[in-house]
């Protein structure tokens, strides 16, 4: 007996029928061709064929044979994934026409590309071709994404529906043009489904995949709403599948290069940003003193000849109480002198003197605290009486130049 292993290239229509999924289990598990040990070869030569879903398996003595395909029930290559739904609406006009060429040469040629199918939609001066996006399909297909905008005597442009253009472009004159010229392989409308359309999808597993399996896939989507499951059947297609993954995924990480470089390049110039306002506001503080300066030398010509005023006055006596109670000896200088009194008392000290003074380190602590306190208080005292006796200085030769005046 010889066995054929190449494909008919025939749909497997009777696997559907209950006496031919018999008749093929028998050939699979225990076909009756030769009467001894050479079935099981038979047998299993045959299981190989049907995991595979590619070739044909002998039945019976007779040489009678049956074409299996990767839709078969026994090809063991089949899995679900899933796809992004389609958005566009049909009046976007967006049509893809498989052509096929590669990537390249599509690329390549685009601008003529464009002409051409101008030039087949009749080439009137109202329509515009326009091309959204060209990706690779396969080895040899790529998929050119178009629009055709439709303009008005007033100058006002709309789009062509999605499902006009793509009857237009598959009706038979047209398509022929396309299959010559272009090498155009299929025409479809980019146009989102509808809830009948999706829900007869859904409801009736594809060809080849069992029911529980299709179940299973919609149960498990990540995302019902954005995504859809597709059938993957047959060795050929689950490879084109992880193909598409794969070029997809170096899409992704070349994008996240992009976006890493683009980060890096604002974070840049947030450096730049910062150390130039930095700088404005160090000028900004400049021009804030030179236009203090100028207010006070413009306020010392408009006072001058005049008596102080009731809140400069107030101001001045304010100065000199705090003065006075920075001199006063029995407060803060006072108290200095003491506190440092006692420190040279116990530096002095010696060891193991019974009547030198001892201080614990909490009270040290207590006074070092509050000399720091009382230091920052006069400085910050002395600091605003610097300013206010510059100011008072400033006010005194005014009035000295107006009256010499």
């Amino acid at each position: 007996a010889v066995v054929s292993t190449q494909s008919t290239g025939q749909q497997n229509t009777g696997l559907t029928d209950l006496n031919s999924l018999a008749t093929v289990a028998q050939a699979l598990s225990l076909p009756i061709i030769c009467g001894d040990e050479r079935d099981m070869l038979y047998a299993k030569f045959n299981q190989l064929q049907a995991y595979w879903g590619h070739g044909t398996v002998i039945l019976n003595q007779s040489g009678n044979t049956f074409p299996i395909t990767p839709e078969s029930p026994f090809s063991r290559f089949k899995s679900v994934g899933y796809c992004r739904l389609p958005s566009t609406k049909n009046e976007d006009g967006l049509v893809g026409i498989f052509i096929g060429k590669t990537l390249d040469d599509v690329t390549k040629n685009q601008t003529q590309l464009v002409a051409s199918l101008h030039s087949i939609l009749g080439g009137k001066q109202e329509h515009v071709v326009c091309c959204d996006s060209v990706k690779s399909i396969n080895a040899t297909t790529t998929e050119v994404v178009v629009y055709v905008l439709l303009r008005s005597p007033t100058g006002a442009t709309q789009r062509i529906p999605a499902t006009d253009l793509a009857s237009v472009l598959t009706s038979a004159n047209i398509a022929n043009q396309l299959k010559s010229q272009m090498f155009v392989t299929n025409v479809i409308s980019k146009v989102a489904f509808t809830f009948s359309q999706l829900s007869l999808y859904l409801d009736k597993p594809p060809v080849g995949i069992s029911p529980v399996l299709w179940e299973q896939a919609k149960q498990e989507n990540p995302d019902p709403v954005k995504l859809i499951p597709v059938p993957l059947v047959g060795f050929k297609a689950i490879s084109e599948r992880l193909r598409l993954q794969k070029e997809q995924s170096e899409a992704h990480f070349a994008r996240v290069e992009l976006i890493g470089k683009e980060v890096e390049d604002i974070r840049a110039t947030q450096a730049n940003t910062l150390s130039r306002l930095q700088q404005l506001k160090r000028k900004h503080s400049e021009l804030t003193h030179r236009v203090l300066q100028v207010m006070v030398d413009v306020e010392v010509q408009k006072k001058a000849g005049f008596s102080l005023q009731p809140e400069e006055e107030q101001l001045r006596v304010q100065l000199e109480s705090i003065q006075q109670e920075l001199n006063a000896p029995n407060l803060f200088k006072g108290r200095l002198s003491e506190m440092l009194s006692l420190i040279r008392m116990q530096s002095l000290a010696e060891p193991g003197n019974a009547n030198s003074t001892q201080m614990e380190s909490g009270v040290l602590a207590s006074i070092h605290s509050h000399l720091s306190r009382q230091q920052d208080g006069i400085s910050h005292l002395l600091d605003i009486i610097r300013d206010d006796l510059q100011h008072l200085e400033i006010i005194k030769q005014g009035l000295q130049e107006k009256v010499s005046a």
